[in-house]
């Protein structure tokens, strides 16, 4: 070193410098954090000086060292300093970290060490290239834990980035949740998304159960039809309703079943559907009046006459049932 002083001043340091005892390596960090730049213009070694330098002192002038010739390498320093990157790691040193050599995978551990997970996250190493697979092992705790929507929009984007479709349906039979059933029903998206991940024997299961949690006779009235989740039509609902449930609840409010065919046709339902799947009920002969009544309704509502026989509706002046 070319002064004297402070070769002296630097042999000192270095001689107290114990890399095993806490207190001398912050003792020597904080010495080195104050002449560090004055010792290596007077000659200093590069690669002992940056040995006593503090993490935080390396991080903030990583390039100067650099420059200067130092043998730094930012992944080693990443994976052996984790108390000080734990501290303060954010998205802002990503772009930098991968820049510098720091594997996107290295990268994606330390995130599960710190607990930053969000969407942000996800897309983020999605975008810049980390295998969907372990992206998703990495952030499945996170995503139980989610709402709804976030859930299904992040199992999407990790289908979209190459997860396979088996570790979705894995995924969708262990954290299937009462809410996230009901975002599937009520919302559009929820619903394709159910349709494209959903088991291929159990693909209405959701909707049986969400009928029943709804009660479905509450949409039977003769004016509710229109405020089922426009995910549903009014066909696929009624489908999974019986029809002498639906003739039997409609019954109980004013205008009875003629005003729940209205409200049917008014919604897009199709009555013709509903007369069939009457008659296929019927044996050889309407077991009670309100079987035929039914069966005068729809054809009065304007159901084929193909599908209901004209024998039945004359049976309705029979018993006394209004024409």
């Amino acid at each position: 070193m070319k002064n004297g002083r402070l070769q002296a001043m630097f042999d000192v340091i270095v001689e107290k410098f114990d890399p095993s005892d806490v207190i001398s390596v912050k003792n020597t960090n904080y010495e080195m954090s104050k002449r560090w730049r004055i010792f290596l213009e007077a000659g200093a070694d590069i690669n002992l000086t940056v040995k006593m330098m503090s993490i935080d002192d390396i991080w903030e002038n990583y390039d100067e060292l650099l420059a200067r010739g130092a043998e730094l390498d930012v992944a080693e320093l990443f994976s052996t300093h984790k108390e000080f990157f734990d501290k303060d790691f954010s998205m802002e040193c990503c772009d930098w970290l991968i820049d510098h050599g720091v594997s996107k995978n290295l990268i994606l551990d330390r995130f599960a060490d710190c607990n930053i997970n969000d969407l942000s996250s996800l897309k983020f190493f999605l975008k810049i290239g980390v295998d969907a697979k372990k992206a998703f092992g990495q952030f499945k705790d996170w995503l139980a834990m989610e709402q709804p929507g976030d859930q299904i929009w992040s199992l999407n984007l990790l289908y979209e980035y190459g997860l396979p479709k088996a570790d979705i349906t894995a995924w969708l039979d262990k954290n299937m949740s009462i809410r996230m059933e009901e975002y599937m029903v009520e919302n559009e998206s929820g619903l394709n998304f159910y349709e494209e991940f959903g088991t291929d024997d159990d693909d209405y299961d959701i909707i049986d159960r969400w009928i029943e949690r709804n009660d479905g006779r509450h949409y039977l009235d003769g004016h509710s039809l229109s405020k089922l989740p426009g995910a549903i039509s009014v066909d696929a609902f009624l489908a999974h309703i019986s029809i002498y449930k639906i003739i039997e609840e409609s019954s109980q409010y004013s205008g009875g079943f003629k005003a729940f065919i209205t409200d049917c046709i008014n919604n897009g339902g199709d009555i013709d559907m509903l007369a069939k799947r009457l008659m296929d009920n019927v044996n050889n002969h309407p077991s009670d009046s309100s079987e035929l009544g039914a069966m005068f309704d729809l054809v009065h509502a304007g159901a084929s006459a193909d599908i209901i026989p004209a024998k039945y509706i004359e049976e309705v002046g029979a018993i006394g049932l209004p024409v």
